[in-house]
């Protein structure tokens, strides 16, 4: 199963995870450039994003972690495991990196974590919750970096958009 989809314009070329843990890189006009395997045994990808400079990170749901790559594929490392704790993730699914290469959040069971592009933990964005309150989550599923230093958060189970604010 294809998991997600991203695009690394600067370098023309898409990428796409699958959830056996082979993400897949193509040109624009469709042709296979090359392949990118990870070799563990509870592997399942979800998430992906292009930086700016042309790592990669990839979401690795069955192993609570993010890994990341180098634009040819080398692997550079990875960070987070099981738990709920700050850093920890709970089936990480879905990761974006901001455009100046700076930030990456990343989102699993328990709600969006924010990350310097090296893994460092630097903070919690909104809490998971069952309420439908502000910055509460339930199954927050989909994120974007938008303009003015803001980070759009696709709350899945209460429908809706939430936008954050986040410091200068």
């Amino acid at each position: 199963l294809i998991s997600d989809i991203a695009v690394d314009l600067q370098r023309d070329r898409v990428l796409r995870s699958r959830s056996s843990g082979v993400v897949g890189v193509y040109s624009l006009q469709g042709r296979e450039l090359f392949t990118i395997g990870l070799k563990s045994e509870d592997v399942y990808l979800a998430g992906i994003c292009v930086s700016c400079d042309g790592n990669v990170f990839v979401c690795d749901s069955g192993n609570h972690s993010v890994q990341m790559f180098t634009a040819d594929g080398r692997v550079l490392h990875k960070f987070g495991m099981r738990g709920s704790d700050d850093g920890s993730f709970d089936y990480p699914n879905c990761i974006a990196v901001d455009e100046q290469c700076s930030l990456l959040a990343a989102s699993d069971r328990n709600g969006v974590q924010l990350f310097t592009v090296s893994g460092e933990f630097v903070c919690r964005v909104g809490q998971r919750g069952e309420g439908s309150r502000p910055g509460q989550f339930i199954y927050p599923r989909g994120l974007v970096f938008a303009p003015n230093n803001e980070l759009v958060v696709c709350d899945m189970a209460n429908q809706r958009l939430q936008v954050f604010k986040l410091s200068d």
